[in-house]
């Protein structure tokens, strides 16, 4: 016996939650620019679940030294996006741009 399956359903039921193109070449511009003063790396891409998550590291074997995630909110439509340093939230916006803007400071150790 064979059982018929509506493709809509599995298309939706396969959906994965991840950065968009216009999304990825901002992360990729300040990653290469950083890259290029000699601060950053490598980076790592990963998506599970509702979250997208672009690490950057200093070295490849390292913990991440900053965390961009967007996550899909259940009760809104538009995602929201956190910068992390150590699982630290240092910024939060609901447009990408907004979040990175974070890394356009000067940040500067206040004590030693």
């Amino acid at each position: 016996m064979t059982n018929v399956y509506r493709l809509a359903d599995y298309k939706r039921r396969m959906r994965v939650f991840c950065f968009t193109r216009p999304e990825l070449d901002l992360l990729l511009s300040l990653y290469s620019r950083r890259v290029i003063a000699g601060v950053w790396k490598a980076y790592a891409i990963d998506h599970e679940g509702g979250i997208a998550q672009f690490s950057i590291f200093s070295h490849a074997r390292a913990q991440p030294l900053y965390t961009i995630v967007k996550r899909r909110l259940p009760s809104d439509r538009s995602p929201n996006y956190l910068v992390l340093k150590e699982n630290a939230k240092i910024a939060q916006s609901d447009n990408l741009s907004g979040a990175l803007a974070v890394f356009d400071r000067d940040l500067k150790l206040v004590s030693p």
